[in-house]
């Protein structure tokens, strides 16, 4: 009787229920720190997944402007075809951004980056450049010098000639994959830089501000195709716009490059550009020559 009484008494009881709801505190705790750690590796790994990911959405936009682009041209839309390469030039810059900034750089997105630069700096500049020949403005008939080759032969194979283009630039891409020198200095001229050129071109042709006879335009157009494969597998070291920072010093040559771009652009507008490749490619030779120890290299 006296030990019910004592352990009825208030503060005896308070110690004696103590345990048992400190046991009770444990439990949830424990329970709530297991299903955190269930709802941690269940959902983590997810979010992990789609941070890796992100990098390639940059890509695959690339690819869609491409895409997008080689139907402007096939419909005659050649300026939103230019916009269109312009716009996945500048996704094709950032997917690498992006990468390096959420340090989920891996060989999927190198592959997946070298496919989409075949579509929108190879296949669609290539495109485009054949149409300008093949969908011409002079008909047959006149007896002229602006009068196509073919007027007198029936449609003529040379003019797929600008689909080399493609071609080669399928080729520099699995090139550069597997190429361990092009870490600081690209191999031959960059896709992305070619297509600058060739759609500069091809926009200063569809505008009508070469006048020249078809022939004559003909010729040229063979000679760029030429020339431009020559570019992209040549062993030419070129000047890559990678910065490691942002000082004057070891990018004056890139920080020359940007602004003399702008200057030209400002000024000439898209058939400028082509200019603008002519002076990447003496600015990187320039380059080549004052730093000719380390290239060699």
């Amino acid at each position: 009787m006296q030990l019910d009484e004592l352990r009825s008494h208030p503060a005896v009881s308070s110690r004696l229920q103590r345990p048992r709801g400190h046991r009770e505190f444990v439990r949830i705790s424990l329970s709530l720190r297991e299903n955190h750690c269930a709802l941690h590796c269940e959902v983590i790994p997810y979010l992990s997944l789609m941070k890796k990911h992100i990098p390639n959405l940059f890509t695959l936009g690339n690819m869609l402007c491409g895409m997008l682009a080689i139907l402007s041209f096939v419909e005659g839309a050649y300026l939103l075809g230019i916009i269109l390469v312009g716009l996945a030039a500048f996704l094709d810059f950032f997917d690498g951004f992006v990468a390096r900034l959420l340090g989920v750089s891996g060989d999927l997105g190198k592959q997946l980056d070298s496919l989409a630069d075949v579509v929108s700096f190879g296949v669609a500049p290539a495109i485009a450049l054949m149409l300008t020949i093949q969908l011409n403005p002079f008909e047959c008939g006149s007896k002229s010098a602006s009068e196509p080759l073919w007027c007198y032969s029936g449609p003529a194979i040379w003019t797929y000639i600008p689909l080399l283009i493609g071609l080669f630039s399928a080729y520099r891409l699995a090139k550069f994959n597997v190429d361990t020198r092009q870490s600081d200095r690209f191999i031959g001229l960059p896709t992305p830089a070619n297509s600058i050129l060739i759609l500069s071109v091809v926009y200063t042709l569809e505008e009508g501000l070469l006048d020249f006879g078809f022939n004559t335009i003909f010729i040229g157009v063979c000679v760029l195709t030429v020339i431009s494969c020559f570019l992209l597998v040549s062993e030419i070291p070129l000047l890559a716009l990678k910065f490691k920072n942002f000082k004057w010093k070891g990018n004056q040559a890139r920080y020359l490059l940007i602004l003399g771009s702008i200057i030209i652009f400002a000024l000439s507008g898209i058939p400028g550009l082509a200019i603008v490749v002519l002076l990447y490619l003496l600015i990187s030779i320039i380059d080549n020559r004052i730093h000719r120890h380390e290239v060699s290299r």
